[in-house]
Protein backbone atom coordinates (compact mmCIF):
# COMPACT_ATOMS: atom_id res chain seq x y z
CA UNK A 1 0.00 0.00 0.00
CA UNK A 2 3.40 2.42 1.04
CA UNK A 3 4.58 1.73 -2.34
CA UNK A 4 1.58 2.12 -4.52
CA UNK A 5 0.64 5.24 -3.00
CA UNK A 6 4.75 6.53 -3.58
CA UNK A 7 4.39 5.26 -6.45
CA UNK A 8 1.23 7.42 -7.70
CA UNK A 9 2.08 10.40 -5.36
CA UNK A 10 5.29 10.51 -7.77
CA UNK A 11 3.33 10.03 -10.84
CA UNK A 12 0.94 12.73 -9.74
CA UNK A 13 2.93 15.50 -7.97
CA UNK A 14 2.77 17.89 -11.18
CA UNK A 15 -1.13 17.40 -10.71
CA UNK A 16 -3.97 14.93 -11.51
CA UNK A 17 -5.76 16.60 -14.71
CA UNK A 18 -7.71 18.98 -13.87
CA UNK A 19 -10.84 17.61 -15.70
CA UNK A 20 -13.24 19.75 -13.78
CA UNK A 21 -11.37 23.11 -14.40
CA UNK A 22 -10.61 22.09 -18.48
CA UNK A 23 -14.54 21.70 -18.77
CA UNK A 24 -14.99 24.91 -16.80
CA UNK A 25 -12.83 26.55 -19.27
CA UNK A 26 -14.63 25.12 -22.18
CA UNK A 27 -18.23 25.79 -20.83
CA UNK A 28 -16.82 29.44 -19.98
CA UNK A 29 -15.54 29.97 -24.20
CA UNK A 30 -18.78 28.29 -25.15
CA UNK A 31 -20.70 30.50 -23.24
CA UNK A 32 -18.73 33.79 -24.47
CA UNK A 33 -19.63 32.48 -28.01
CA UNK A 34 -22.97 32.33 -27.30
CA UNK A 35 -23.49 35.77 -25.90
CA UNK A 36 -21.27 37.25 -28.61
CA UNK A 37 -23.78 35.73 -31.28
CA UNK A 38 -26.95 36.62 -29.22
CA UNK A 39 -25.56 40.53 -29.38
CA UNK A 40 -25.28 40.31 -32.70
CA UNK A 41 -28.61 38.85 -33.38
CA UNK A 42 -30.08 41.72 -31.32
CA UNK A 43 -28.13 44.46 -33.26
CA UNK A 44 -29.59 42.78 -36.28
CA UNK A 45 -33.07 42.51 -34.85
CA UNK A 46 -32.93 46.66 -34.11
CA UNK A 47 -31.45 47.44 -37.21
CA UNK A 48 -34.47 45.25 -38.98
CA UNK A 49 -37.31 47.35 -36.70
CA UNK A 50 -35.95 50.64 -37.32
CA UNK A 51 -35.81 50.14 -41.05
CA UNK A 52 -38.95 48.79 -40.52
CA UNK A 53 -40.88 51.00 -39.21
CA UNK A 54 -40.46 53.30 -42.10
CA UNK A 55 -42.13 51.56 -44.37
CA UNK A 56 -45.97 50.71 -45.09
CA UNK A 57 -47.84 48.66 -42.70
CA UNK A 58 -48.11 45.70 -45.92
CA UNK A 59 -44.28 45.25 -46.69
CA UNK A 60 -43.75 46.34 -42.56
CA UNK A 61 -45.59 42.34 -41.85
CA UNK A 62 -44.11 40.14 -44.27
CA UNK A 63 -40.55 41.66 -43.69
CA UNK A 64 -40.91 40.68 -39.96
CA UNK A 65 -42.40 37.45 -40.33
CA UNK A 66 -38.93 36.39 -42.77
CA UNK A 67 -36.62 37.87 -40.61
CA UNK A 68 -38.45 38.35 -36.87
CA UNK A 69 -36.79 38.08 -33.54
CA UNK A 70 -37.99 39.18 -30.38
CA UNK A 71 -35.47 41.93 -29.61
CA UNK A 72 -36.98 41.71 -25.68
CA UNK A 73 -36.47 37.67 -25.50
CA UNK A 74 -32.81 38.21 -27.78
CA UNK A 75 -32.15 41.06 -24.33
CA UNK A 76 -32.95 39.05 -21.72
CA UNK A 77 -30.81 35.45 -22.94
CA UNK A 78 -27.97 38.32 -22.78
CA UNK A 79 -28.88 39.04 -19.64
CA UNK A 80 -29.05 35.41 -18.47
CA UNK A 81 -25.80 34.24 -20.53
CA UNK A 82 -24.09 37.05 -18.56
CA UNK A 83 -25.11 35.68 -15.34
CA UNK A 84 -24.51 32.58 -16.08
CA UNK A 85 -20.97 33.51 -17.15
CA UNK A 86 -19.96 35.64 -13.79
CA UNK A 87 -20.94 32.62 -11.68
CA UNK A 88 -18.85 30.28 -13.43
CA UNK A 89 -15.98 32.94 -14.18
CA UNK A 90 -15.81 32.94 -9.96
CA UNK A 91 -15.92 29.15 -9.55
CA UNK A 92 -13.07 28.99 -12.00
CA UNK A 93 -11.36 31.73 -10.55
CA UNK A 94 -11.75 29.52 -6.55
CA UNK A 95 -10.72 26.52 -8.42
CA UNK A 96 -7.24 25.97 -7.80
CA UNK A 97 -5.36 23.79 -10.65
CA UNK A 98 -1.58 22.23 -10.64
CA UNK A 99 0.40 22.96 -13.60
CA UNK A 100 2.11 20.08 -15.00
CA UNK A 101 5.76 20.02 -15.14
CA UNK A 102 6.16 17.73 -17.93
CA UNK A 103 3.75 16.86 -20.85
CA UNK A 104 2.43 13.93 -20.01
CA UNK A 105 1.31 10.46 -22.47
CA UNK A 106 -1.37 8.85 -20.26
CA UNK A 107 -4.69 8.93 -20.47
CA UNK A 108 -6.50 12.07 -22.20
CA UNK A 109 -3.49 14.07 -20.90
CA UNK A 110 -3.59 13.54 -17.44
CA UNK A 111 -1.55 16.81 -16.51
CA UNK A 112 0.74 14.16 -14.31
CA UNK A 113 4.55 14.94 -13.76
CA UNK A 114 5.65 12.50 -16.73
CA UNK A 115 8.58 10.70 -14.32
CA UNK A 116 9.01 7.80 -16.31
CA UNK A 117 11.54 6.62 -13.49
CA UNK A 118 7.51 5.95 -11.70
CA UNK A 119 6.25 4.62 -14.61
CA UNK A 120 9.21 2.04 -15.12
CA UNK A 121 7.98 0.92 -11.43
CA UNK A 122 4.80 0.46 -12.34
CA UNK A 123 5.59 -1.42 -15.64
CA UNK A 124 7.89 -3.73 -13.46
CA UNK A 125 5.34 -4.55 -11.15
CA UNK A 126 2.78 -8.10 -12.06
CA UNK A 127 -0.55 -7.43 -13.84
CA UNK A 128 -1.98 -8.84 -10.51
CA UNK A 129 -0.44 -5.92 -8.49
CA UNK A 130 -1.56 -3.49 -10.70
CA UNK A 131 -4.71 -4.75 -10.57
CA UNK A 132 -4.71 -4.52 -6.83
CA UNK A 133 -3.81 -0.83 -7.74
CA UNK A 134 -6.96 -0.14 -9.96
CA UNK A 135 -9.34 -1.86 -7.25
CA UNK A 136 -7.33 0.28 -4.39
CA UNK A 137 -8.20 3.54 -6.30
CA UNK A 138 -11.84 2.78 -6.96
CA UNK A 139 -12.76 2.00 -3.14
CA UNK A 140 -10.78 5.12 -2.21
CA UNK A 141 -12.80 6.72 -4.99
CA UNK A 142 -16.29 5.33 -3.92
CA UNK A 143 -16.03 6.94 -0.32
CA UNK A 144 -15.62 9.70 -1.65
CA UNK A 145 -18.31 9.51 -4.42
CA UNK A 146 -20.38 7.94 -0.90
CA UNK A 147 -19.76 11.53 1.03
CA UNK A 148 -20.83 13.13 -2.25
CA UNK A 149 -17.85 14.42 -3.01
CA UNK A 150 -17.99 14.07 -6.79
CA UNK A 151 -15.14 16.60 -7.85
CA UNK A 152 -12.57 15.01 -5.66
CA UNK A 153 -13.55 10.78 -6.37
CA UNK A 154 -12.64 11.30 -10.20
CA UNK A 155 -9.05 11.82 -10.05
CA UNK A 156 -8.89 8.95 -7.90
CA UNK A 157 -11.35 7.15 -10.63
CA UNK A 158 -8.59 8.26 -13.18
CA UNK A 159 -5.72 6.88 -11.69
CA UNK A 160 -7.48 3.51 -11.50
CA UNK A 161 -7.97 3.92 -15.39
CA UNK A 162 -4.16 4.93 -15.83
CA UNK A 163 -3.50 1.60 -14.33
CA UNK A 164 -5.25 -0.04 -16.67
CA UNK A 165 -2.86 0.77 -19.64
CA UNK A 166 -0.31 -1.12 -18.16
CA UNK A 167 -2.88 -4.30 -17.72
CA UNK A 168 -1.90 -5.38 -21.17
CA UNK A 169 0.45 -8.66 -20.45
CA UNK A 170 -1.76 -10.59 -18.07
CA UNK A 171 -3.90 -13.62 -18.62
CA UNK A 172 -7.53 -13.96 -19.53
CA UNK A 173 -8.34 -13.85 -16.18
CA UNK A 174 -6.94 -10.97 -15.20
CA UNK A 175 -7.48 -9.16 -18.36
CA UNK A 176 -11.50 -10.05 -17.46
CA UNK A 177 -10.80 -8.94 -13.87
CA UNK A 178 -8.94 -5.14 -15.73
CA UNK A 179 -11.94 -4.87 -18.43
CA UNK A 180 -14.35 -5.09 -14.84
CA UNK A 181 -13.10 -2.66 -13.03
CA UNK A 182 -12.20 -0.28 -15.81
CA UNK A 183 -16.00 -0.49 -16.64
CA UNK A 184 -17.16 0.54 -13.13
CA UNK A 185 -14.69 3.52 -12.77
CA UNK A 186 -16.36 4.52 -16.23
CA UNK A 187 -19.56 4.56 -15.32
CA UNK A 188 -18.79 5.93 -11.22
CA UNK A 189 -17.30 8.73 -12.99
CA UNK A 190 -19.96 9.31 -15.60
CA UNK A 191 -22.32 9.48 -12.69
CA UNK A 192 -20.04 12.36 -10.94
CA UNK A 193 -20.07 14.12 -13.88
CA UNK A 194 -24.16 14.24 -13.77
CA UNK A 195 -23.81 15.19 -10.75
CA UNK A 196 -21.57 18.30 -11.50
CA UNK A 197 -23.44 19.27 -14.50
CA UNK A 198 -20.52 18.11 -16.62
CA UNK A 199 -23.26 16.36 -19.36
CA UNK A 200 -20.88 16.13 -22.47
CA UNK A 201 -18.18 14.51 -20.24
CA UNK A 202 -21.04 12.18 -19.00
CA UNK A 203 -22.10 11.15 -22.42
CA UNK A 204 -17.87 10.33 -23.51
CA UNK A 205 -17.26 8.34 -20.28
CA UNK A 206 -20.85 6.44 -21.24
CA UNK A 207 -20.03 5.73 -24.49
CA UNK A 208 -16.42 4.19 -23.62
CA UNK A 209 -18.32 1.91 -21.00
CA UNK A 210 -20.47 0.95 -23.65
CA UNK A 211 -17.11 -0.40 -25.90
CA UNK A 212 -16.68 -2.62 -23.22
CA UNK A 213 -20.38 -3.77 -22.24
CA UNK A 214 -23.66 -2.83 -24.62
CA UNK A 215 -25.72 -4.07 -22.34
CA UNK A 216 -24.61 -1.62 -19.46
CA UNK A 217 -27.93 -0.68 -18.00
CA UNK A 218 -25.98 1.91 -16.41
CA UNK A 219 -24.63 3.34 -19.01
CA UNK A 220 -27.54 3.55 -21.14
CA UNK A 221 -29.25 5.12 -18.43
CA UNK A 222 -26.91 7.69 -17.23
CA UNK A 223 -26.32 8.68 -21.15
CA UNK A 224 -30.08 9.39 -21.65
CA UNK A 225 -30.10 11.22 -19.00
CA UNK A 226 -27.17 13.19 -19.92
CA UNK A 227 -28.85 13.68 -22.79
CA UNK A 228 -32.25 15.07 -21.44
CA UNK A 229 -30.45 17.23 -19.54
CA UNK A 230 -29.47 19.03 -22.52
CA UNK A 231 -32.50 18.65 -24.45
CA UNK A 232 -31.59 16.14 -26.59
CA UNK A 233 -34.52 14.33 -26.13
CA UNK A 234 -35.02 11.80 -28.97
CA UNK A 235 -31.42 10.62 -28.20
CA UNK A 236 -32.44 10.48 -25.34
CA UNK A 237 -35.84 8.68 -25.69
CA UNK A 238 -33.74 6.05 -27.67
CA UNK A 239 -30.84 5.37 -25.14
CA UNK A 240 -34.27 4.61 -22.13
CA UNK A 241 -35.30 2.18 -25.05
CA UNK A 242 -31.74 0.68 -24.84
CA UNK A 243 -31.65 0.94 -21.09
CA UNK A 244 -35.16 -1.06 -21.02
CA UNK A 245 -33.89 -3.56 -23.19
CA UNK A 246 -30.72 -4.41 -21.26
CA UNK A 247 -33.00 -5.45 -18.37
CA UNK A 248 -35.18 -7.77 -20.63
CA UNK A 249 -38.28 -5.71 -21.31
CA UNK A 250 -40.23 -3.76 -23.87
CA UNK A 251 -40.30 -0.15 -23.39
CA UNK A 252 -44.41 -0.08 -23.11
CA UNK A 253 -43.65 -2.52 -20.62
CA UNK A 254 -43.40 -0.34 -17.26
CA UNK A 255 -44.05 -3.33 -14.78
CA UNK A 256 -40.58 -4.66 -13.22
CA UNK A 257 -38.11 -1.55 -14.84
CA UNK A 258 -35.99 -0.15 -12.35
CA UNK A 259 -37.83 2.61 -10.29
CA UNK A 260 -34.96 4.89 -11.47
CA UNK A 261 -35.25 3.99 -15.08
CA UNK A 262 -39.47 4.48 -14.70
CA UNK A 263 -38.72 8.05 -13.05
CA UNK A 264 -36.41 9.24 -16.25
CA UNK A 265 -39.36 8.02 -18.67
CA UNK A 266 -41.55 10.45 -16.50
CA UNK A 267 -38.58 12.90 -16.80
CA UNK A 268 -38.35 12.89 -20.56
CA UNK A 269 -41.93 13.01 -21.12
CA UNK A 270 -42.24 16.11 -18.59
CA UNK A 271 -39.52 18.11 -20.08
CA UNK A 272 -40.61 17.00 -23.93
CA UNK A 273 -43.88 18.75 -23.23
CA UNK A 274 -42.31 21.84 -21.40
CA UNK A 275 -40.78 22.15 -24.37
CA UNK A 276 -42.72 21.99 -26.86
CA UNK A 277 -45.33 24.29 -24.88
CA UNK A 278 -42.76 26.64 -24.15
CA UNK A 279 -41.69 26.77 -28.32
CA UNK A 280 -45.51 26.85 -28.77
CA UNK A 281 -45.99 30.41 -26.73
CA UNK A 282 -43.33 31.49 -28.12
CA UNK A 283 -44.28 31.15 -31.99
CA UNK A 284 -47.79 32.47 -30.41
CA UNK A 285 -46.34 35.34 -29.41
CA UNK A 286 -44.23 36.18 -32.13
CA UNK A 287 -47.36 35.96 -35.02
CA UNK A 288 -49.58 38.07 -31.79
CA UNK A 289 -46.21 40.44 -32.30
CA UNK A 290 -46.37 41.28 -35.90
CA UNK A 291 -50.26 41.44 -36.55
CA UNK A 292 -51.91 42.00 -33.17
Amino acid sequence: LYFAKRTLYTMFAAGMKDIIGQEMVKERDKLEKKIGAVEQNLSKARAVQDDNSKKDTWKKSHSQWDCYEDTDELECMIDDAKQDLAKLNDKIKNHSTNKPGKLCTHRYQCSCSGDKSAEREVMAMKTSERLGKMALFKKEGNTLYERKKYKESIPLYEKSLIYFEYCFDGNNEERRQADTLRLQCLLNAASCFLHLKLYPRCVEYCNEALEIDNSSTKAWFRRARAHRLQEMFDIAEKDLSKATESLGLKIDDVVGIKDDIRREMKLLRDDRRRYKESSTKLATSMVGGLFG
